[in-house]
């Protein structure tokens, strides 16, 4: 019984190293595209954060984010798991529109730009929970 599970645990091991191989192997191959996503990534970060601060209406901002929070807390655990879900939904169409827009040579500015657009939205969005509830509870 325990030389099976040796040899399965065997088996996971000799996957995980086959997939971990794997995708170094793809990093490094295209390196140049993941350094690219990476820049474009971090430029909307920091544009999230610029903007965020030099945003006059900072009082809405940490309004809007203490009422959802309220709102969270008074809300059944029903809720979260269709928010969830919607969340999911979501998420699958932009992935699909970013599939379609990166296997068209026109698509690929609109990569660029859903790219920098969710570094934007990430980036004001930490800068507004940093505002909003204090650096150690906002991150």
């Amino acid at each position: 019984m325990y030389k099976v599970y040796l040899i399965r645990r065997l088996k996971v091991r000799k996957k995980k190293s086959e997939i971990l191989n794997i995708i170094k192997e793809e990093i490094i191959s295209n390196y140049k595209s993941y350094i690219l996503v990476i820049i474009l990534f971090s430029v909307g970060l920091f544009l999230g954060v610029l903007f965020i601060n030099q945003t006059e209406n900072q009082e809405n901002v940490i309004k809007y984010i203490n009422t959802y929070i309220d709102e969270i807390k008074i809300s059944e655990s029903n809720s979260t798991i269709v928010q969830l879900k919607t969340d999911i939904k979501n998420n699958i169409f932009l992935v699909f529109i970013l599939w379609f827009a990166g296997t068209t040579i026109v698509g690929i500015p609109i990569v660029f730009g859903i790219i920098i657009a969710r570094g934007f939205c990430l980036g004001y969005t930490i800068s507004a929970c940093v505002i909003t509830l204090g650096k150690i509870k906002g991150l």
